[in-house]
């Protein structure tokens, strides 16, 4: 199924805007599986319908051509930080100064003296903004609107906060190409039509994700999640991660928010892969909750890793179930092992 992305403007009346841009290059499972045979002798022998089967993905996007090397991550975030930041200040139709926190949420950090959200900031006049680099990896997104639960915003406040991935630079030719996009997207609301009213982190720390980061990379007063470092590439165990997702607490999480609050109408997961997406949709039947559009924007779009849950907000809010919800759970897994759940409810719609 086709998922049509709306590029209509949203009247800016719209409480929470959440939306995101897929990078320009276009790349289906018939594309990696002549990619990957032609570079990784090693790889298993893969079809189309293999990647399909195993990932539920049909194709993804990339920010540079398949096999193209890559240009810096130091050039490439900012940028895409900057576009998305762009495309929602205006959706809610305000002033870049009116800002009053601008957060960039990624995986890979750029160098201590590198703060990405200053560096976009500068550029886009988000001149009286508190701003901060999120760096937790496929939790991202959840682990920013946790901090920010816990340390509370006021009524009047203006929250604009990206998510930016360009993963394809540390992945080696095989199947986790054929998981992971690059990927924007990002969030603006006013405190005032948003509470985030319950939320949880929890940790199992293991190495069943690895990530080529330094940490003393980060920038100084970044919120930074403690992440499993130090491989040469990226590398994750999939079987295992599958399973310390089945056997794990996100779902306990998820069931504990909704008890607290029955009345809760989603859930938008980070879409990690359509097996994943299986396992959660039959855990949900047992509390009454569904997934809607997850399974479509992850086989049109793929894994954008911190960019997902943002991305999966967005075309949740666009679809018949999503205009009218006003209380949804956000829940994401990702290296650490990471689980998380936060509880948005929309004042208004």
């Amino acid at each position: 199924m086709s998922l049509k992305i709306e590029t209509e403007i949203p009247s800016q009346d719209t409480p929470l805007v959440a939306s995101f841009l897929p990078e320009p290059q276009v790349v289906t499972n018939q594309d990696l599986v002549e990619f990957i045979a032609k570079n990784n002798k090693n790889s298993p022998s893969l079809s189309a319908e293999d990647i399909r089967r195993k990932t539920g993905i049909i194709i993804r996007h990339y920010r540079q051509p398949l096999g193209q090397e890559s240009d810096s991550r130091l050039e490439t975030i900012p940028c895409m930080a900057e576009k998305m930041a762009k495309a929602l200040l205006l959706q809610k139709g305000w002033k870049p100064e009116a800002v009053d926190l601008f957060a960039v949420i990624t995986t890979y950090p750029l160098g201590k003296e590198n703060n990405i959200s200053g560096v976009v900031s500068g550029r886009l006049n988000i001149s009286h903004a508190e701003t901060v680099d999120v760096y937790a990896g496929c939790v991202g997104p959840v682990y920013f609107l946790d901090k920010l639960r816990r340390i509370g915003y006021g009524d009047k406040d203006k929250i604009l906060a990206v998510s930016v991935e360009h993963y394809t630079p540390s992945l080696d030719p095989g199947l986790d190409m054929a998981v992971f996009s690059d990927q924007k997207s990002g969030i603006a609301f006013e405190g005032k039509d948003l509470t985030l009213e319950d939320s949880e982190i929890i940790m199992k720390p293991s190495r069943l994700i690895t990530f080529p980061i330094n940490k003393e990379d980060y920038p100084e007063d970044s919120w930074a999640m403690d992440m499993p470092t130090g491989s040469n590439n990226f590398s994750m165990k999939g079987f295992e991660v599958y399973e310390a997702i089945r056997n794990g607490p996100l779902f306990g999480l998820i069931k504990y928010l909704t008890m607290k609050n029955p009345e809760s109408e989603a859930l938008v997961p980070h879409p990690g892969s359509g097996k994943v997406l299986d396992m959660i949709q039959r855990q949900l039947q047992k509390i009454g909750l569904s997934l809607y559009v997850s399974r479509e924007t992850l086989a049109q779009f793929g894994n954008g890793a911190a960019a997902s849950n943002f991305a999966e907000l967005g075309a949740f809010l666009k679809s018949p179930k999503g205009r009218t919800a006003r209380n949804i759970i956000l829940a994401a897994a990702g290296a650490g092992m990471a689980f998380g759940a936060v509880r948005v409810v929309i004042k208004k719609r």
